[in-house]
């Protein structure tokens, strides 16, 4: 184990500098794309580059199985310097950049608004590293398929790794998490991938919100308030995808709607990047794609003509053909069907499996206690900002048609945009299989509180800025009648009178401030029942803050410092972050086995470690990965469906297994793609041969034939 925690440390003093020169070449194209950004429309520009060069760079050498995590950094490295090299050369600013300044960023860092972000953002990095890093997963989907999906990558040097069950599915995402993950020993830096996405979510509400005409203030609280619930929270400690859809889906539509407002051909770029990103995340979010894609393209059309649309429509596709068809051209010639195992013109695996899945959707479920239970579980999951907002989409809607219809406002371009996004998000996440139910006639996602809220945090997002416009307009509207019936008395230069509409105008700005603190209240509260350390977290996050303001502090006091202490600084954390990968990296191959023997109440796991791991394991359960191994040196294989004793015979045959580890126990009428795998071994032994049983699991010998 001391061998392997070594390792990782010489490891990430190669990693983390690449990755900060890849961030570094992002800086510098972004700044020659886009003069003019401000910090969260820059962050969001750096993000989505470093992301579409590694999906483009790990699609290239994972087609042709060259595909390792050294090859990639490498790879990813190579180009960056290229792009640096040419941007020296062939830069048309001058490398005079009209973005703010390091004085001006220091001072936005140290004083109000920057403060609380730096404090949220210190806070969720404790969160990550005290309940991601610090400990092995649990969460069902990333067992079920998320890390076994970035193992079997590792191993095959492919980005097409048949021996999981869910090798089909798109998953760009775990693209980041592959990229943190595939140097070391073990997978326990994939949480680090989350806390991107949620700087990336953040940074686009602010600036959607800037681009529909909200203060600076409001902007803020708007972001703010969106990103405080609990789906955020959760997947910063895993490599769930939902946060990522919504945050592609808002940097796609802020770019696009910059696009049209400036007609700078960088924004319609970043926005077929993020466009392009966001249908190679999973199949649910193919929909948020094409609904994305249509408003951007709808926009430019309907402010810009015909060929300037066209010519958009035609960009955003390359986009998507660069970063999202791998996927499913990859499955088209394996399977013959891009979105195997799903389809929609005939049967399919999916299909066959469970008959009735389009009725596990909002919109085709026809049961009226579903919108109840909805809105229940969207409480549970978030708070009152997101309820509000989502009960309030008809009227924020209508207002902001309204507004591109009557003119009332110079964003008018963006209230249609908006109201555009805002009806796809609802129509595709109403027609999101899985949403309400995965085992028929049962609504039992409806009791899994997060469940059904996940499944739509595109539309929760967007809701609450078209929620946060509609109560400024409304603020602004009551402003202005006030002022003009005081208009009519004589009065309106009396200081109470100016007071008066100044506090109504700041009323939406109380009330969603007030929401924040409410939600951030049953946040805390409801978290601390469910996650470990969340005190502890918050007191890191504060200590790691007020130290962060109190380094760039001085080095505004005392200029001269700034280059020698950045050098510092930047040394000592790559580090720091080495010893801490070592630490880490001990306790998960310590307690690997161990903690996943007690979560299944098996020792299934240590059996398949100690004596099989020279040996191919077919796994017929929900979760494998817990056989994989903390380094990942059993080799494991998943059939996506048990029929019969002679097609599970064929499978392992295929795979070469030599031994079948099944779960011994399953509940009566669910639907299960292993459902009775267990009493098909026992009665087929001139095939399969017991060898080893407890409570809950039974490791199976495969017979020569």
């Amino acid at each position: 184990m001391h061998a392997y925690a070594n390792s990782d440390m010489l490891m990430a003093l190669y990693v983390f500098p690449a990755t900060a020169l890849v961030v570094y070449a992002a800086i510098r194209l972004a700044k020659e794309l886009d003069p003019f950004a401000n910090i969260p429309t820059r962050i969001c520009q750096i993000i989505v580059l470093v992301w579409a060069v590694i999906a483009a760079c790990a699609f290239m050498l994972g087609s042709a199985h060259w595909l390792t995590g050294g090859r990639l950094i490498l790879t990813v490295t190579v180009v960056c310097c290229i792009t640096v090299g040419a941007i020296h050369r062939f830069r048309t600013t001058g490398g005079k950049y009209y973005s703010q300044p390091l004085d001006q960023l220091a001072w936005q860092l140290t004083t109000g608004w920057g403060v609380v972000w730096t404090v949220a953002a210190a806070i969720g990095g404790a969160h990550m590293a005290l309940n991601g890093l610090a400990k092995l997963p649990t969460d069902f989907d990333s067992l079920a398929y998320h890390l076994p999906t970035i193992d079997e990558w590792i191993k095959d040097h492919s980005l097409y790794a048949p021996r999981c069950a869910h090798w089909s599915n798109p998953s760009n995402y775990a693209l980041l998490c592959y990229w943190c993950v595939a140097s070391f020993s073990g997978d326990y830096l994939s949480p680090m991938a989350s806390i991107v996405i949620a700087v990336l979510l953040a940074c686009g509400l602010f600036c959607l919100s800037k681009e529909a005409g909200l203060g600076d203030d409001l902007s803020h609280v708007t972001a703010l308030g969106a990103m405080c619930n609990y789906i955020v929270l959760n997947q910063l400690t895993n490599p769930k995808s939902d946060v990522a859809v919504a945050a592609l889906v808002v940097v796609g539509v802020i770019f696009g709607l910059r696009y049209v407002r400036v007609q700078r051909s960088s924004d319609l770029a970043f926005s077929a990047m993020a466009i392009g990103l966001l249908s190679g995340v999973k199949y649910f979010a193919l929909g948020y794609a094409v609904g994305a894609w249509l408003v951007v393209v709808f926009i430019v059309l309907w402010v810009r003509g015909v060929r300037v649309g066209m010519h958009s429509a035609i960009v955003i596709a390359v986009g998507v053909l660069v970063l999202g068809s791998y996927w499913y051209v990859r499955n088209w010639i394996v399977t013959g069907e891009p979105l195997y195992p799903m389809t929609l013109l005939k049967g399919g695996e999916m299909t066959d499996m469970y008959p009735g899945m389009w009725r596990s959707t909002f919109f085709l479920s026809g049961r009226g206690e579903v919108i109840p239970l909805a809105i229940g579980r969207l409480w549970h999951a978030t708070g009152p900002i997101h309820t509000l907002a989502v009960v309030l989409v008809p009227v924020s809607v209508l207002w902001l048609v309204l507004g591109r219809v009557n003119r009332w406002c110079k964003r008018d371009r963006v209230y249609l945009g908006l109201a555009i996004a805002v009806i796809v998000t609802g129509g595709v996440a109403g027609i999101t299989p899985l949403a309400i139910e995965n085992q028929p006639n049962t609504l039992n996602q409806m009791f899994h509180r997060w469940t059904p809220v996940r499944y739509s945090m595109s539309l929760c997002t967007l809701s609450v800025v078209a929620c946060v416009v509609l109560l400024r307009d409304i603020g602004l509207y009551m402003c202005r009648c006030y002022r003009m019936r005081t208009r009519q008395k004589d009065d309106i230069q009396e200081p109470w009178v100016r007071r008066c509409a100044m506090r109504i105008r700041k009323t939406p700005l109380l009330l969603v401030c007030a929401g924040i603190v409410a939600q951030v209240v049953l946040l805390v509260s409801r978290a601390s029942t469910r996650m470990e350390n969340m005190e502890l977290c918050m007191l890191c996050g504060m200590c790691i803050a007020s130290l962060a303001v109190f380094g760039v502090t001085c080095l505004r006091l005392y200029p001269t410092w700034r280059t020698a202490a950045a050098w510092v600084a930047g040394l000592t954390a790559v580090a720091c972050a080495s010893v801490g990968v070592r630490s880490v990296s001990l306790k998960w191959h310590d307690g690997f086995a161990r903690h996943y023997s007690q979560m299944l109440g098996s020792e299934a796991p240590v059996v398949v470690h100690s004596k099989l791991s020279s040996q191919c394991v077919c796994v017929v359960a929900v979760q494998p990965y817990p056989f994989y191994g903390s380094d990942r040196r059993c080799y494991v294989c998943q059939p996506f469906r048990v029929k019969d004793a002679q097609d599970l015979a064929e499978y392992v045959k295929a795979q070469r297994a030599a031994y079948v580890v099944v779960s011994a126990t399953e509940a009566e009428n669910k639907v299960d793609a292993y459902k009775g795998a267990y009493k098909i071994l026992c009665s087929n032994t001139d095939l399969f041969e017991r060898v080893w049983y407890d409570e809950h699991f039974a490791l199976f010998s495969i017979r020569v034939q």
